[in-house]
């Protein structure tokens, strides 16, 4: 078994070969050679027969706990990250239960909050069920219900989980969703007030906010700790040919990212 901690660096596709073979324990030259014979199949089947090739037929015999992933993952504050200095970085559901978080405070200033026990959306004092799904003769004031399931799926669902990229450019990041504007969830909501006809606009007030910063966090986490993202051979062999996009992971709740394990840039 491995005990040695090994990064795979995905956002570098020169160092895989390199933590291949530190974590399989196999020369790199084998390595390269099998990349040679095998470079043109779906990284998948290599996966497979790299298995087969190299007698790794139990993988229990590896320490995936040493086995780190390095990721990236945007963020957005007004607060120059007092917040991820004080609690680390934390994932949606810590910011709806905290009843002063950043982004609890920036709703209710719109009359808007979420209450996450109850699974409860206020927009100007009116309540808003989540659910995963309503029935066909639900009735609200919104013209469909698609954008609160989205927002309950978002939630509840996926738990809020923080999402990261493990190998995507640093432009690619940026064109992901508004996240270089403002909080996923934000959107999620926007979409809701434009159904209500609400003259509120919360990914625009977010990134117009007085001390508005956004960052890329970049930090080294241990493959099983991901919910997705983690399958680590596929991976390896995606980005050994060439490709450089499709590169999610999720983390698991409660992982604990601590303020001094970030790398830090501005966006």
């Amino acid at each position: 078994m491995n005990d040695k901690k090994v990064v795979f660096n995905f956002f570098q596709a020169d160092t895989i070969i390199q933590s291949m073979s530190d974590f399989f324990n196999i020369e790199q030259e084998q390595i390269k050679s099998f990349m040679e014979y095998n470079g043109d199949k779906e990284a998948k089947i290599m996966a497979k027969e790299f298995l087969q090739k190299f007698n790794i037929t139990d993988e229990s015999n590896f320490n995936f706990n040493n086995c780190y992933i390095k990721l990236k993952h945007i963020t957005t504050c007004h607060d120059n990250l007092e917040s991820i200095k004080k609690f680390g970085l934390k994932d949606l559901v810590f910011s709806l239960k905290q009843d002063d978080s950043e982004l609890r405070n920036f709703f209710k200033k719109r009359n808007i909050d979420i209450i996450y026990e109850e699974k409860k959306l206020i927009i100007c004092g009116k309540e808003y069920e989540l659910k995963d799904k309503y029935p066909q003769n639900y009735s609200n004031d919104l013209d469909n219900t698609r954008d609160l399931e989205i927002l309950h799926n978002k939630i509840y669902h996926y738990n809020g989980e923080i999402e990261t990229f493990f190998r995507e450019t640093d432009d690619r990041m940026k064109e992901y969703s508004d996240i270089q504007h403002a909080p996923e969830i934000l959107t999620s909501i926007d979409n809701i007030l434009r159904d209500l006809h609400k003259d509120i606009y919360l990914v625009s007030d977010w990134y117009k906010h007085k001390g508005f910063q956004g960052f890329i966090l970049e930090f080294d986490l241990p493959i099983t700790k991901l919910t997705y993202g983690h399958h680590l051979l596929t991976n390896c062999f995606e980005t050994l040919q060439g490709c450089k996009n499709n590169g999610y992971a999720g983390i698991s709740l409660g992982t604990e990212i601590k303020f001094d394990m970030l790398k830090i840039s501005n966006l």
